[in-house]
């Protein structure tokens, strides 16, 4: 029976990463028009190289570089680890971009009057809100403030995602996988932008993190202390960004599927009920907060339905790829505020949202969403929509080092295409493993890792999204399937690697007695010397 959900599962996963493969492969990113010269060079020389290498290059060649990356898999990692640590400071003390929207409202917290309007439409942003309030309170408010906690989260975060892919699948598969992930976190500028898709990724992971460890526990209080644990920042990551959890209904729909073995059902009879009473004492105690606090004066009245994101999700014309699709629109956000009650809003939502459809008719909805899906999932290059990460930025003198590096990174810089065009080469990358690793492996694993992906894209088709700043906060499940795409490669193609390290340890080993060896050769030298004398 599992092993037919599995298969489904990881057919279904396939399909749409393929989809998203055939979108990434059309975008007009890898168009050569805006590409700056030295990297046009660099492409072509790359090619020949390439080339030369593989028409002339011995099979066995190809084997000791795949050899070489297994072995030293840990050196990698921790050498481009530290090297994003460097590079990541050099951004912060060099890039200066002011956030937009709202972001810039909810860390702008001394317009009362503003925030308090803000927050009684979007009440999803009420815990950020606090959590940048009491920030500010302690260390003052900065841009740059919120950029090294931005950064402090999204390090953190890599570490802990290092640590869950460690327990899950293995050392080569967490090395490779967080480097995946550094590649869309780190080496994009996301600190820039302090919001809930940086924010949410901390909760998220300890919530993973105290399950994986729930899953080995054999002892009664290693149960209980676990689910309580995953169940707390659960939710904490709904109140950060309610989004992000699509994970656990992952881990619930294997768990009902699996009650029938007899450790799963005791495990699940011990730890669900403390689970459950955390999660809603939690969420309970938040709302009590936010009700009885007399920071900002929210009025519920005027709280958006979730209906709301749906119609927004429908938004768009399907005949052009290039323009919004199912992205933040102040048409239907003005024909939602128009009604007085949260129920008249619901209602006037799905009634535009039923009349959008109809007009559509069938082809044209499927186009629509297509459109969208390709808009979401087409491109590594993080951003809203296709206007970046909506920042106003500030370039420094014109020929400093400092302006050149920002013509790199900032959206309208001269070197920004050349700077889009490698990440989405390494997003192709990224989309081809995710598809080996999903077409060998078929363990109940990597089914519920690819399930809360499912679950996470079709929440994006569905609700507001439009941009690959709202599939963020699921680039860890594709990074996590990159990783085992990668690792399944290396292992396919360098041979039997546990007899080469036992090689290189003896080596090494052997090196070691040498050196003692030598050493205490020159000791005893030394020691005869002195007694001549």
């Amino acid at each position: 029976m599992n092993k037919y959900i599995n298969n489904l599962i990881n057919s279904a996963g396939i399909v749409l990463i393929f989809v998203s493969l055939i979108g990434a492969m059309q975008s007009r990113i890898l168009w050569l028009d805006k590409l700056s010269n030295g990297l046009i060079v660099t492409i072509t020389i790359s090619l020949i190289l390439l080339f030369l290498f593989i028409t002339f290059a011995k099979k066995s060649l190809f084997q000791k570089v795949f050899s070489f990356i297994r072995l030293y898999e840990k050196r990698i990692f921790w050498i481009f680890f530290i090297f994003c640590i460097i590079y990541q400071i050099v951004l912060i003390i060099t890039l200066n971009g002011t956030p937009k929207f709202d972001s810039y409202r909810l860390i702008h917290v001394e317009d009362i009057k503003a925030i308090s309007d803000y927050l009684s439409v979007n009440s999803n942003n009420n815990f950020l809100f606090f959590i940048n309030y009491y920030f500010i309170k302690i260390f003052g408010f900065s841009y740059m403030n919120f950029r090294i906690l931005n950064s402090l989260i999204i390090f953190a975060s890599t570490l802990l995602f290092l640590k869950i892919s460690k327990e899950l699948f293995g050392k080569t598969v967490s090395y490779f996988s967080t480097i995946s992930f550094m590649m869309f976190a780190i080496i994009q500028p996301l600190y820039l932008v302090p919001y809930t898709d940086t924010y949410c990724l901390l909760p998220v992971f300890l919530s993973i993190y105290f399950i994986t460890i729930c899953i080995k526990s054999q002892k009664t209080f290693s149960l209980i202390f676990s689910s309580i644990g995953s169940a707390f920042f659960l939710a904490i990551s709904y109140l950060t960004r309610p989004s992000s959890i699509t994970f656990i209904i992952a881990i619930l729909l294997f768990i009902l599927i699996n009650l029938y073995k007899k450790d799963i059902r005791i495990k699940s009879l011990i730890s669900f009920p403390p689970f459950l009473l955390t999660v809603i004492l939690t969420l309970t105690m938040f709302n009590l907060f936010v009700s009885n606090q007399k920071i900002v004066k929210i009025d519920k009245s005027k709280e958006l339905p979730m209906a709301h994101f749906i119609l927004m999700g429908s938004f768009g014309d399907e005949d052009n790829r290039e323009s919004i699709h199912g992205t933040w629109n102040a048409g239907d956000l003005k024909s939602t505020l128009a009604e007085k009650s949260k129920s008249d809003k619901s209602k006037k939502d799905i009634e535009l949202f039923v009349e959008r459809t109809a007009n559509r008719g069938l082809a044209r909805t499927i186009k629509f969403y297509g459109q969208k899906y390709f808009q979401t999932t087409d491109t590594g290059v993080i951003g809203y929509h296709r206007d970046g990460l909506w920042l106003n930025y500030a370039y420094s003198a014109k020929g400093s080092l400092s302006n050149k590096i920002q013509q790199i990174y900032y959206e309208n810089g001269k070197l920004r295409p050349s700077f889009n065009f490698l990440c989405q080469i390494f997003w192709i990358i990224t989309l081809i493993s995710s598809i080996i690793a999903l077409y060998f492996n078929r363990t109940w694993k990597v089914g519920v890792v690819t399930l809360s992906l499912l679950g996470g894209l079709l929440f994006l088709l569905i609700f507001e999204s439009g941009g690959t700043k709202y599939m963020f906060q699921y680039i860890y499940l594709i990074c996590l399937l990159s990783g085992l795409g990668i690792a399944y490669c290396l292992n396919k193609f360098s041979g039997d690697i546990d007899i080469q390290k036992e090689g290189v340890k003896k080596y090494e080993d052997e090196q070691t007695l040498n050196n003692s060896s030598s050493l205490q050769r020159r000791r005893n030298t030394r020691n005869i010397s002195k007694r001549s004398k």
